[in-house]
């Protein structure tokens, strides 16, 4: 039996990252009590975040307008006050191309940021590789990327760093849900995920998003996006921060038999929430 004090927390509190030691640092800081109690040691812990029920309220009116028999999930983060709205965000749905985004967190714990322009796939470096798949959904590129790390690889890291209900690697295929991947954008957001560079070359990237349609429509001329957009038969996803002066939020839509003029609108009535 083990001794000493521990704090029991039922939440998933992101570790700060600074280097690409990430996996081992975050196995080195839990203890493991029985099979069912994980431990973290942190000190930096995250703020306490609550629900916006009038926001949830003002996300379902608009929701309702659309077309009868959609299935939408949605997830938003006011990285103003910590709230957050959550409306069927834990439902498993294809990934579709918002699996890149889960690719580039073990990529850094595999190879340094410093190393992927020296490193290469086929006939470009892991740097432009990362790049292009994410400012324009490179097919190619990506599932090379996936085949250099193995998806086993990333569905462990992904277990660990609590995205919890993604998996790119099992018989269902590449799945996640609408709160995993507003997770991953709030951590990038507060720096708690890659090294300082990665981070910055991440955003660059989804800084330059060549279609400017859903999100980047709906929240105005004035504001910028680093979004990830998603686009199969019957699927719309766009998920990404959202910079409006001085107000930063998360938004994640994932809808099946939605479309981006549909989520151009749900983003505008957000923005006239968040930005009266």
């Amino acid at each position: 039996m083990i001794s000493g004090c521990f704090l029991f927390v039922n939440t998933y509190l992101v570790p700060i990252i600074k280097s690409s030691s990430y996996l081992q640092e975050k196995q080195s800081s839990y203890h493991i009590q029985d099979s069912s109690a994980v431990v973290k040691d942190d000190k930096k812990l995250e703020p306490i975040s609550r629900n916006n029920s009038e926001l949830e309220i003002v996300v379902k009116n608009a929701l309702e307008q659309f077309s009868g028999g959609d299935d939408w999930s949605v997830y938003i983060y006011d990285l103003k006050d910590d709230s957050y709205v959550e409306i069927n965000a834990q439902a498993k749905l294809d990934a579709a191309s918002l699996y890149k985004l889960f690719l580039v967190e073990y990529l850094e714990e595999k190879l340094a940021y410093e190393e992927w322009a020296n490193t290469w796939l086929s006939d470009r470096s892991i740097a432009d590789c990362v790049y292009a798949m994410l400012q324009a959904g490179d097919d190619p590129c990506s599932e090379d990327l996936a085949d250099y790390l193995g998806l086993d690889g990333v569905d462990n890291f992904n277990q660990l760093s609590g995205y919890k209900d993604t998996s790119f690697a099992g018989h269902t295929g590449k799945q996640t849900t609408a709160g995993d991947v507003g997770k991953w954008f709030v951590g990038l957001k507060k720096g708690q995920i890659l090294s300082d560079n990665a981070r910055r070359f991440v955003f660059d990237a989804l800084y330059q998003q060549i279609i400017k349609t859903g999100i980047a429509k709906g929240c105005g001329k004035d504001c910028r996006t680093a979004n990830k957009q998603g686009e199969l038969s019957e699927i719309a996803y766009d998920a990404g921060v959202v910079t409006h002066g001085k107000r930063d939020y998360v938004l994640v839509t994932m809808s099946k038999g939605g479309d981006f003029k549909q989520i151009t609108r749900l983003t505008k009535e957000v923005e006239k929430y968040l930005r009266p």
